[in-house]
């Protein structure tokens, strides 16, 4: 409530600069969205600062960001473009179907652990099919997130993945197509910083 009544006590001045620090920490999601709706109506005609932590609420309130560590900028630019810039492009997440999440011997992929037959199978199949450059990010409980290589054609992986769902043996039962997230490139940013 005093978060919600100090911007407002800053807003009726109608001042033509505006800073927010941390302005929705601790808030809850409908209060949160509510004062995003306000930030949004209030930069009209203003400058608006505001720092935060939470990557999702600067890509929604920001038209730049600038990317601080040890209390400096290390990059600004609009969220696509860092995005671009930093990030790795595009995140593809398969789903093994869970009646083929059997233990087995684990298997390493760089520090990736498959500990199932059916996600060493889908892995074995899906960069067979895509390609042999696919990175595997992570392995959690048969959801498997690989960071796809730039020389793969995105409109290409569509049909292959498509073709490898169908596939009963493969043991793909769903997968998903992302670009790289805000949040992963602040933590590559952050991470070059030391």
């Amino acid at each position: 409530m005093k978060r919600r009544l100090s911007i407002s006590i800053a807003l009726c001045s109608k001042p033509k600069v505006l800073i927010f620090d941390e302005p929705s920490s601790g808030l809850d999601v409908a209060t949160r969205r509510q004062l995003w709706n306000v930030i949004i109506k209030a930069r009209q005609g203003r400058a608006v600062l505001l720092t935060t932590h939470a990557m999702e609420e600067a890509e929604c309130l920001s038209t730049r960001i600038a990317i601080m560590a040890e209390g400096k900028i290390r990059c600004i630019g609009t969220a696509s473009s860092l995005q671009k810039k930093f990030g790795s492009g595009y995140q593809l997440t398969i789903c093994v179907d869970k009646e083929k999440i059997m233990k087995a011997d684990p298997v390493y992929i760089g520090s990736v652990q498959l500990s199932s037959k059916g996600e060493q199978v889908a892995h074995q199949k899906i960069t067979n099919e895509i390609s042999q450059g696919l990175i595997l990010a992570s392995c959690y409980q048969g959801s498997l997130v690989y960071i796809i290589p730039e020389n793969v054609v995105i409109s290409e992986l569509f049909g292959k993945m498509e073709g490898l769902v169908k596939d009963l043996e493969s043991g793909i039962c769903d997968w998903g197509l992302n670009q790289t997230s805000l949040e992963s490139v602040f933590m590559k940013v952050v991470s070059q910083s030391y």
